[in-house]
C-alpha cells in the first residue's frame, strides 16, 4: 500500500465547493478610473481639460452602446413587445380617464358661471 498510485492530491481551492467557480474581478482601464475621479469633483470646479477628458469618455461609451445591439431571441422580443405594448395601452387608458374628468370638471365650472 505504499504505491505512489495510491495517493489522492488536491489541486483546488481548500473549501470550495464542486461546481462552483471563483468570482472575476475586472479592472477598469486607466481611462475609466480617471473619468470616476474627475466626476466626483464639481462641474464649477473642474478645468476645460478634465470636462474634456470626461466627455471624451461619455461619448465613446455611449457610441460603443449604440453600435453593439444586443440579439434577442424570439422569446425575449415577444415578451418585450407584450410589456410596451401593454404598457401604452394603460397610459391611453389612465390619460383619456383623467382627461374626461378634467374636462367634465372645467365645463361644469363655465356652465355654472
Amino acid at each position: 500500500m505504499n504505491n505512489v498510485d495510491d495517493v489522492l492530491a488536491h489541486f483546488g481551492i481548500k473549501g470550495m465547493r464542486w461546481g462552483r467557480r471563483r468570482a472575476r474581478t475586472i479592472e477598469p482601464s486607466e481611462d475609466a478610473k480617471r473619468k470616476s475621479t474627475i466626476q466626483r469633483e464639481k462641474l464649477v470646479e473642474m478645468t476645460n481639460e478634465e470636462l474634456k477628458i470626461v466627455n471624451e469618455r461619455l461619448r465613446l461609451e455611449k457610441q460603443y452602446k449604440e453600435l453593439t445591439v444586443e440579439d434577442l431571441s424570439r422569446g425575449q422580443k415577444f415578451v418585450r413587445n407584450l410589456f410596451f405594448n401593454s404598457a401604452k395601452q394603460t397610459a391611453a387608458q389612465q390619460t383619456t380617464k383623467y382627461m374626461t374628468k378634467g374636462t367634465d370638471a372645467a365645463l361644469e365650472k363655465l356652465i355654472h358661471m
